[in-house]
């Protein structure tokens, strides 16, 4: 049995993280949560939390399109059918974007239903990762996921509490 867990913020993936074993329950020495991302800085790579700023003015906003900017959003894939598997293609990868969270916000931004308000940056007080786990890191993103697509897709909003609600 396998479980893998993707996490997007503004589009670019930054955590991939696989389960494997015969069964699966609740282990409390296990963290669950997801509190860093990564981030290409040149040839180096941090492990780090994000602050979430204000959406500078550069950024076009147009509605009707795939949310990426003011989005963190997780896959989680599960194998159903043993042998089943597939690339995600769901979005780029924080090594292949060259980013340093400062040049990663895109001058476009698409929403459905509430305009763009905040992007995602990384913060800057940490520690570069050791070789050993960034190759780790990248091998994670390019694993097959289990299953033929998503189990479930959950997609968080960052936008100020007076915003309005769905429509």
């Amino acid at each position: 049995m396998a479980i893998f867990r993707d996490v997007s913020v503004d589009g670019i993936l930054r955590k991939s993280i696989k389960w494997s074993g015969k069964s699966f329950s609740k282990q409390s020495s296990k963290a669950l949560d997801i509190d860093k991302f990564l981030f290409q800085t040149g040839d180096d790579i941090m492990d780090t939390g994000i602050n979430i700023t204000t959406a500078p003015d550069l950024i076009s906003v147009e509605k009707h399109g795939i949310e990426t900017i003011g989005t963190i959003e997780l896959r989680l894939y599960a194998l159903r059918t043993p042998g089943e598997g597939y690339i995600s293609q769901t979005s780029p990868t924080y090594y292949s974007s060259s980013d340093t969270g400062e040049e990663s916000i895109q001058k476009e931004a698409h929403f459905t239903r509430i305009p763009v308000q905040f992007v995602a940056k990384p913060k800057k007080d940490c520690e570069t990762v050791d070789k050993a786990s960034a190759v780790r890191f990248k091998r994670n993103m390019e694993k097959l996921r289990p299953g033929k697509e998503p189990w479930a897709i959950f997609r968080f909003h960052y936008r100020l509490l007076g915003s309005p609600p769905h429509v």
